[in-house]
C-alpha cells in the first residue's frame, strides 16, 4: 500500500513537473526580438493613428464647447451693454460728468501701480509686525527682525522659516499671504508692493 503511495505521488509530480516545462517553453517563445508581441509596424500605422484621431476629437470637442461659453458670454456682455446704454440715455448725464468719473478712474489707477512699484521707507518699533501681500519684497536697512511664516530670500535663493533671523540688505519675497516681518528692536525696512503693520 505504501508503496502503490509512493509511486502515485511520484507520477504526479513527474506530471506536473512535464506540464510546468511544457509552459515554460511555450512562454518563452513569445516576445523575443525575433516574434514580438506587438510589431513596431502595428504601432505606427494602426495604433498611433488611432490614438491621434482619439485625441484631435477630444480636442475639438472641447474647443468647440469653449467657443459655444464664449459666445454665450458674449452675447450676455452685449446685452448688459445694451441695457446700461438704455439706462444711460433715461438718466441724461453731460459729458462733464463722465469726464471727471473716468479722470478719476484713471488717477486711481496710476496711484495704485506707483505705490505698488516703489520702495517705501518704513520703521518699526519693537514688537510691531509688518505684513505682506502674495509678491511684496521687503529688504531689512537697519535693526533687528524676523520672519513671520516663511519668506524667500531672493539674495541667496533660500528659504527663510518662521522665527528666522532676517538678514541685513537681503531682499525678502512674500510666496504667500501673510508672510512678513516682526521687529526685535526698532528697524527700518524698505518695502515695495501692498503690506499692513500690526
Amino acid at each position: 500500500m505504501k508503496q502503490k503511495k509512493r509511486s502515485v505521488k511520484a507520477a504526479i509530480i513527474f506530471l506536473v513537473g512535464l506540464v510546468l516545462v511544457g509552459v515554460f517553453a511555450i512562454a518563452a517563445e513569445y516576445g523575443t526580438s525575433a516574434d514580438p508581441l506587438v510589431s513596431q509596424s502595428y504601432i505606427d500605422s494602426v495604433f498611433t493613428p488611432k490614438l491621434i484621431a482619439q485625441v484631435n476629437t477630444l480636442i475639438s470637442q472641447k474647443v468647440s464647447g469653449v467657443s459655444t461659453q464664449i459666445q454665450s458670454a458674449q452675447s450676455t456682455i452685449d446685452q448688459k451693454i445694451a441695457e446700461f446704454e438704455s439706462r444711460q440715455l433715461s438718466v441724461n448725464m453731460n459729458q462733464a460728468f463722465y469726464d471727471q468719473v473716468s479722470n478719476r478712474l484713471i488717477q486711481n489707477v496710476q496711484d495704485q501701480t506707483a505705490n505698488n512699484s516703489t520702495f517705501k521707507a518704513v520703521s518699526l518699533s519693537s514688537g510691531q509686525k509688518l505684513i505682506l501681500t502674495v509678491g511684496a519684497e521687503v529688504l531689512l536697512q537697519s535693526g533687528s527682525a524676523s520672519c513671520v511664516t516663511n519668506l524667500l530670500d531672493s539674495t541667496t535663493g533660500a528659504s527663510l522659516g518662521n522665527g528666522g533671523a532676517v538678514q541685513r540688505y537681503h531682499m525678502y519675497l512674500a510666496p504667500v499671504q501673510n508672510c512678513g516681518i516682526t521687529a526685535t528692536s526698532g528697524t527700518t525696512l524698505l518695502v515695495r508692493g501692498y503690506y499692513q503693520v500690526k
